[in-house]
């Protein structure tokens, strides 16, 4: 499957940055630094290795169509040659609603008619969750889609805007996409999982499978924010962390 942290597409964003400025350049490096933004006690999952590059990459289907989008989005987002994380959630919110939820619609343009893939559109935003069993998005339809929902899902899950959450005795959780397994077919029979940028087209909280760790524990640390419902905290041992909004201790002695 495609790793976040070291993905061709940043070394080819990298050489055609380079090729225009005629200098070497090194985008995640010299325009996207982690900014600290938040401090306070908070009850954190350890984490391993949650880069920007990753955080960024996990919002494409690892197309450079997406990735190119997205950095232009947030280019177009920063007014200064430093990005923030500011700009960083404006842009993916741009690119998320303006550019990904488009290309995903016109996936299932020519199968079906536009009024039926707005209604299954809608139902995504309605369920106000990333994860959700085929019975619970049917409900949210329609009758007269039923029939038609699962060569949609199918459809969708081809182009790697759908996925299936997986659990297993080693994993503890994993969302499964046709872009990093391209051997998977969709399971009905199994929770479906939106991908990351339409969490963000419906503004839904993402639960971020790729940094579930299973121990919890607490820390106090200086943190940096990388997303709207979570960051990243580099505790005074050392150590660093991802935290979720859902996870604070103490949201009294955070600064928000």
């Amino acid at each position: 499957s495609p790793d976040y942290n070291t993905s061709p597409l940043w070394a080819v964003a990298n050489q055609r940055a380079t090729f225009q400025s005629g200098c070497e350049v090194d985008i995640a490096a010299q325009y996207f630094p982690l900014q600290v933004v938040r401090t306070g006690e908070i009850r954190v999952l350890p984490l391993q290795a949650a880069l920007t590059k990753a955080y960024l990459l996990r919002h494409t289907r690892f197309i450079p169509r997406d990735f190119v989008m997205l950095l232009r989005n947030i280019q177009q987002c920063s007014p200064e040659a430093v990005v923030t994380m500011e700009n960083i959630s404006y842009g993916l919110r741009e690119y998320a609603a303006t550019y990904f939820k488009n290309e995903i619609t016109s996936e299932l343009n020519g199968y079906f008619v536009p009024k039926d893939i707005e209604r299954v559109m809608d139902a995504f935003g309605k369920m106000r969750d990333t994860r959700f069993s085929f019975d619970q998005l049917r409900q949210r339809v329609p009758d007269r889609l039923h029939e038609l929902l699962p060569q949609m899902l199918n459809i969708l899950f081809d182009c790697g805007s759908v996925g299936n959450w997986e659990r297993g005795d080693q994993v503890i959780s994993q969302s499964t996409y046709r872009y990093k397994y391209p051997h998977c077919r969709m399971d009905l029979s199994k929770p479906i999982v939106l991908h990351p940028a339409l969490s963000v087209a419906f503004n839904i909280a993402d639960t971020d499978d790729m940094f579930v760790i299973p121990k919890l524990t607490g820390s106090r640390g200086i943190v940096t924010q990388i997303g709207s419902g979570f960051g990243f905290l580099k505790a005074d041992n050392g150590q660093v962390y991802r935290f979720d909004m859902s996870e604070v201790a103490d949201r009294k002695n955070t600064l928000l």
